[in-house]
């Protein structure tokens, strides 16, 4: 073929191309090593193995499918069990009325036994479905929540509006038919175990000490809420816990887990105000998060933002509330403020410069990888330096000038010790200095009050877990108020970094320790879409 014709470009309804160019030529094998299909086949492989869970409408995106897209399983479900239900019994009477014919007669009226019995058993069971669908879509709906009582509800209207024919006494007794059967179904459905899978520790030390054992599920209080766990974040703090060098508040389980993201299956009464059985959220918690049933108190839930999943929700409670707590209730950030902001890939460092830019500030950072100085920059950084090219006071002090200021506002910081001197150099007056971490060592030799006095720095140090119910419900009110919309619009993201099932938890601890992060690290229980 000449090179006029292997430039000839063919039409279809999918666009032009070429005949010869590379891309639709590529040979696809069914496996790795294996020989190809077909050299004319060609298709986007990602189809065949989706990242995520394919649902028919954006209910999905909250982890369980909605009334209304069930309706379509559930009527279809119903028609196809109902047909080899009734075929099947067709079957039987059929063998048995015809025992007595033989031939080609016997196998006509066997069809017809199957084929009238399933019809009309099919029939009878879509018809129910349906009813039950309209009933639980409607209900769900006008109540604006989903939970048992629509289960409950829609099987006793719709045992009631199916033998309506029957007169009110079939009508009476159809509706207390659907009442048992529902609540059976939710009692079933709904009921907590006793014992729990849960990440435990042989004792302090090595990621070699943390196994997958059974333990009781945690007895609920009347402000707490139940969590049956889908995903929980990883911190730094967890491994610390796990070293024996952050013990637990008295009083809260020894399990590690500071966060996750679930499903409400038990409510205490007081927390009956706010939630209902069957909510989408995620959780602050001072332990007990590394688990398949966490309790959290009922000011300590946020709903899941919508378009959020369960894998992503799971890394947002401890991270952005710390981030929130230190740079907007202590620091008081503010639209024209210059913000330092230590180790901005981490998971706290990612929300930390997001909540920053979110409230108008200008972010500068410190990482320890040109991967990452790009990586904190996307998500919103305004300069980043590596830490590990040397020291970075001048430069740092250059990017506040540019804004027409002697220092930074706000430093907020994890390093701790070998960062002491460094801070206080690049810190302008009247500014605040929060550490809510001291990964270097908690030692500050190199402190100078006069110094302090001089720019006259607010320096505070602050932890979230040790704080009280009361203070984390205002935290997380006030988050609620003045930054939950960020998810919404877009202005928050959360940037999960990677994923592990529960049995590679050492792994993750890893992962963290080896100071591989760039965003949130989560664990999961039950495979959800990410």
């Amino acid at each position: 073929m000449d090179t006029k014709d292997s430039n000839k470009r063919s039409f279809s309804l999918f666009g032009n191309y070429n005949l010869h160019e590379p891309a639709m030529n590529v040979p696809v094998h069914s496996t790795p090593g294996t020989n190809a299909l077909s050299p004319y086949l060609n298709f986007d492989p990602t189809v065949l193995n989706p990242s995520k869970s394919q649902f028919i409408l954006p209910e999905g995106q909250k982890e369980r499918r909605g009334r209304l897209e069930l309706m379509f399983f559930t009527i279809g479900g119903s028609v196809i069990a109902g047909s080899a239900v009734g075929s099947a019994s067709g079957l039987y009477r059929g063998l048995r009325e015809t025992r007595e014919l033989t031939g080609s007669v016997r196998t006509s009226s066997i069809i017809n036994y199957v084929s009238r019995q399933g019809a009309t058993t099919a029939s009878a069971m879509g018809t129910i479905a349906l009813i039950y669908s309209l009933f639980g879509t409607g209900i769900s709906w006008a109540r604006d929540v989903d939970d048992e009582l629509n289960t409950v509800a829609s099987g006793g209207l719709t045992g009631l509006l199916y033998r309506s024919t029957a007169g009110w006494k079939g009508a009476v007794r159809g509706s207390l038919f659907g009442l048992g059967l529902s609540s059976i179904y939710v009692k079933k459905t709904m009921s907590v175990p006793e014992k729990m899978r849960a990440v435990l520790l042989k004792g302090f030390g090595d990621r070699d000490n943390l196994y997958i054992g059974e333990t009781d599920v945690p007895k609920i209080k009347d402000d707490e809420v139940l969590v049956k766990v889908h995903a929980f974040g990883v911190n730094r703090a967890d491994t610390m816990q796990r070293k024996g060098q952050y013990p637990p508040p008295p009083g809260v389980t020894d399990i590690i887990g500071l966060e996750a993201s679930g499903e409400i299956v038990l409510v205490g009464d007081k927390a009956k105000e706010q939630w209902n059985n069957g909510d989408k959220v995620m959780v602050l918690v001072a332990g007990g998060g590394y688990a398949e049933y966490v309790l959290a108190h009922m000011g300590c839930v946020m709903k899941i933002p919508e378009g959020i999943s369960m894998i992503d929700a799971a890394g947002i409670p401890e991270t952005f509330l710390t981030a929130y707590q230190g740079l907007r209730l202590i620091g008081n950030i503010k639209k024209g403020d210059i913000a330092l902001i230590h180790a901005g890939a981490s998971g706290v460092g990612t929300a930390a410069i997001q909540l920053a830019k979110f409230f108008g500030a200008k972010v500068a950072t410190t990482v320890g990888s040109n991967e990452k100085i790009a990586y904190c920059k996307k998500i919103g950084a305004d300069t980043a330096i590596n830490y590990k090219h040397g020291p970075w006071v001048k430069t740092l002090q250059e990017f506040t000038r540019e804004w027409n200021k002697p220092g930074f506002d706000i430093v907020y910081e994890s390093i701790g010790k070998d960062y002491v001197e460094a801070n206080q150099e690049v810190l302008g007056v009247d500014s605040r200095w929060i550490v809510y971490s001291c990964q270097s060592g908690t030692e500050a030799d190199k402190l100078s009050l006069s110094t302090l006095m001089r720019k006259r720095i607010t320096l505070s140090g602050t932890v979230l877990r040790a704080r009280s119910a009361d203070y984390k419900t205002n935290l997380v009110k006030c988050f609620q108020n003045e930054a939950i919309n960020g998810f919404l619009n877009g202005k928050l993201k959360v940037i999960t970094d990677k994923t592990w099932p529960m049995e590679q938890i050492a792994d993750a601890h890893k992962y963290m320790e080896d100071n591989l992060t760039m965003g949130k690290l989560v664990v999961t229980i039950i495979q959800d879409e990410q």
